[in-house]
């Protein structure tokens, strides 16, 4: 009977469905103590603690893997990176602006966010009273661009010298800061054990109609 083949495959493929899910679950369990933060780790996390109609927005490159697989689900979850980078803030904004109701949580890379307007969206964001919760993935540089070395000059002379122009963000900016010069809340997390405590903050702070912004220190998936 059609029916029966139909319930076959369903099981099947719910069966092998559930099984990656608990193994991509252990991988990240195994993490949980890595410094720098693990990211699948912190995904796995950040989708626990975030209520369940939280609106996730990602503009990443490097992390990009990690996240859909522990954070994208359908109703909840939106990429905002379409060929080009530095239009996430201002996405952001507008999603806030037509679900008033619902938690809006924006993952973005460190390199990333020095491609947006960073003072013109946050602006917006403070004049409109439009409390996004930003999460910054810190890993110190534009570390996608240095894997384009390797991957189109392995024997080049910056793999070999290992000197990356242009790929480290130095001085290292404290990004909260920022946050806080919109009237909004900051804060720089670099241990894993700090993660959930943070992210409850940031999301009062997000209850009270502020900006929220979490800096998290992580590691190159």
């Amino acid at each position: 009977k059609p029916e029966s083949r139909y319930r076959e495959r369903f099981e099947h493929w719910r069966s092998r469905h559930e099984k990656m899910v608990a193994r991509w679950e252990a991988e990240a369990l195994a993490e949980r103590e890595n410094k720098p933060i693990s990211s699948r780790w912190f995904f796995h996390e950040v989708g626990k603690i975030l209520p369940g109609d939280s609106l996730i927005l990602e503009e990443t490159i490097l992390h990009s893997s990690s996240l859909r697989r522990y954070l994208a689900e359908p109703g909840r979850y939106g990429r905002l990176c379409h060929g080009s980078l530095g239009i996430g803030l201002g996405e952001a904004s507008g999603v806030k602006l037509v679900s008033p109701d619902r938690p809006v949580v924006f993952i973005i890379g460190d390199g990333t966010f020095n491609y947006n307007p960073v003072l013109a969206a946050l602006g917006v964001l403070q004049e409109y009273h439009l409390p996004v919760l930003i999460i910054i993935l810190n890993n110190g540089g534009y570390m996608a661009m240095k894997g384009g070395y390797h991957e189109v000059y392995p024997e080049g002379w910056a793999v070999t010298h290992k000197e990356y122009l242009g790929v480290d963000i130095v001085p290292e900016p404290d990004y909260t800061k920022v946050a806080e010069a919109f009237g909004g809340y900051g804060e720089r997390v670099s241990e894993a054990g700090d993660v959930e405590l943070a992210l409850n903050r940031a999301l009062q702070q997000m209850g009270q109609g502020k900006i929220a912004l979490l800096d998290v220190m992580l590691d190159n998936p």
